[in-house]
């Protein structure tokens, strides 16, 4: 019973609340709203409290926004170029 216990401790209950509730928030909102195409991406977006999770505050912050950046990034380039296609 004791070593289940330790083993329990290991397990990072911070980190796991923190990315549930980041993407909780904004899935909320896009049901609220009626706006659940775009739930991936939020889910995805929401995914980027994780990063940095050890670092102080202000290193996080830094690392938080550049992660935040790429990922809006990478999803913004493919889409620009695919509506820019031509259709047949």
């Amino acid at each position: 019973m004791r070593q289940w216990a330790l083993n329990l401790r290991s397990f990072q209950f911070e980190v796991a609340t923190r990315a549930a509730v980041a993407a909780a928030l904004p899935l909320t909102v896009l049901v609220l709203t009626g706006q659940l195409d775009w739930a991936a991406y939020a889910a995805f977006g929401a995914m980027t409290a994780l990063f940095g999770r050890n670092e102080p505050y202000r290193v996080r912050l830094r690392t938080v926004t550049v992660a935040g950046t790429l990922m809006l990034a990478i999803i913004c380039c493919p889409a620009r170029q695919a509506s820019s296609a031509p259709r047949f």
